[in-house]
């Protein structure tokens, strides 16, 4: 497993426990979370950690897939809210000392990543999305198309397997 990849279980591990202090040693000073769907942008480890702390509800989290690279990851998860369950992609970027800089958490369906990395010069997060659900993209020359199954995303469920 990659460092980053590491970090990024570490930062759902003890998101989920509730253990401020040890998320803290993995979040940079000046990182930056962001909600897509919400539009909320909260500053700063001491803010990300008392947003967190503070948010309402009985949520939990299960960490279904991470993937990893050099520059940042994409975690895939299922967030369950008192009855109400979701899917949760979120990215991540990381300084050069392997601290997590940047959150950006979406829990939109996957539908609008499959577009966007299904055009040429996809965004990296777009595809970093793809293969977090064990889909690939496959170049025919004049267009991309999805290789992979993806039955629960196209279906909306949020306890789907990805098959292939």
């Amino acid at each position: 497993m990659s460092e980053h990849a590491a970090t990024i279980r570490r930062f759902w591990q003890t998101t989920e426990t509730r253990d401020w202090g040890a998320l803290a040693e993995v979040l940079a000073p000046e990182m930056v979370y962001e909600m897509e769907q919400t539009r909320e942008r909260v500053g700063g480890r001491d803010g990300f950690l008392r947003f967190f702390d503070d948010h309402p509800g009985d949520w939990h989290l299960e960490v279904r897939r991470v993937i990893a690279d050099d520059e940042g990851g994409v975690s895939v998860l299922d967030v369950t809210v008192g009855e109400e369950e979701m899917l949760g992609i979120t990215f991540f970027s990381f300084g050069d000392d392997g601290l997590i800089t940047r959150v950006e958490n979406s829990r939109e369906h996957l539908a609008g990543a499959l577009r966007a990395a299904a055009r040429p010069g996809a965004p990296d997060r777009a595809v970093l999305a793809l293969r977090a659900f064990g889909a690939s993209l496959v170049d025919t020359g004049r267009r991309r198309r999805l290789h992979g199954g993806m039955r629960c995303v196209r279906s909306g469920r949020a306890r789907c397997r990805s098959g292939s």
